[in-house]
């Protein structure tokens, strides 16, 4: 414990004595009592506030170490159970909020296409035009409407094939500045949302105007719907296939269809069900007329 002067030093020997000299001693002497006595008031006072409600600080000691000693081991078991019990609950609940953002209800939109032949609309290759194709007249189902179909004579042209490997095109009808007629992708091209399939076709390896003018060596796949019924019934009605983004346990679960928007007449959209519910994904089928359905589906399964 530093004290304010560590060092008082001796009166000086001398008569008659000088006052003066004295008092500085005495001075120190006082400093030192004085900053002694502001700690001890100081400890004094902490050891009040200490003992608390307790005669002596020993008395709060021991209340404190009986306190502590008094949380027996079946306590403390009790307190860390409780504790894990809480975290463990917490977790169920986050993984029940995770369950049913993403598995509970999950939800889409999808657009089937509902178009085909009803008759005709077959093709030929023609013997008189470089690389171009015939087509019979026919009717089509499309936009929920019948269309008649007439007759093309060196309609599409089928695009050579300079690589040295076959490749596909596809024939369909589309709505053209004549009306619907016949058109043919590119190499490797797809048909338009709005077109109604025809035919695949293999151009073979060097199939060229120069070596194969008149497609003897292309293959033709018929790939027509036809719907010789329609549009009284269907043969193979339109559906699309919805994958779930998580699987769900089981195929218990519902499926809520809201159509949003559609080609053709509201008496034409038939019903539109869901059908073959697995717990990765659903049919969504569709019996009527109209085209172009474009559908939010739901699924629920609160039971998880």
């Amino acid at each position: 414990m530093a004290l304010p002067h560590s060092t008082i030093g001796r009166h000086p020997d001398q008569f008659p004595a000088i006052p003066s000299a004295w008092n500085e001693k005495y001075d120190k002497i006082d400093a030192n009592f004085n900053n002694v006595d502001t700690r001890l008031s100081g400890c004094e006072t902490e050891i009040s506030e200490a003992k608390g409600d307790k005669p002596t600080l020993a008395e709060m000691m021991n209340y404190l170490e009986q306190q502590v000693e008094g949380i027996s081991s079946d306590m403390q078991n009790t307190v860390i159970s409780s504790l894990l019990q809480a975290i463990d609950l917490g977790g169920l609940a986050n993984r029940e909020l995770v369950k049913t953002l993403s598995m509970r209800f999950q939800s889409g939109t999808i657009t089937i296409s509902n178009k085909g032949v009803i008759t005709g609309c077959t093709i030929e290759k023609s013997t008189s035009a470089t690389r171009n194709i015939n087509l019979k007249e026919g009717t089509i189902f499309v936009g929920g409407m019948l269309v008649p179909i007439s007759e093309e004579t060196n309609g599409a042209a089928i695009p050579s094939n300079y690589s040295g490997l076959d490749k596909i095109c596809y024939i369909y009808l589309g709505l053209g500045s004549r009306g619907w007629e016949a058109f043919c992708t590119d190499l490797g091209g797809s048909i338009p949302d709005n077109g109604v399939p025809l035919y695949r076709i293999t151009v073979p390896a060097g199939s060229t105007e120069a070596v194969d003018p008149y497609l003897e060596n292309i293959i033709l796949t018929d790939i027509r719907r036809i719907e010789p019924n329609a549009p009284k019934t269907f043969l193979n009605a339109p559906f699309v296939y919805v994958a779930l983004p998580f699987n769900v346990l089981g195929n218990d679960y519902s499926v809520d269809l809201d159509v949003i928007d559609f080609d053709g007449g509201g008496y034409q959209l038939g019903y539109i069900y869901a059908d073959e519910r697995a717990s990765n994904g659903f049919k969504v089928c569709a019996n009527g007329m109209a085209d172009n359905i474009e559908i939010r589906w739901t699924i629920r399964k609160l039971n998880l």
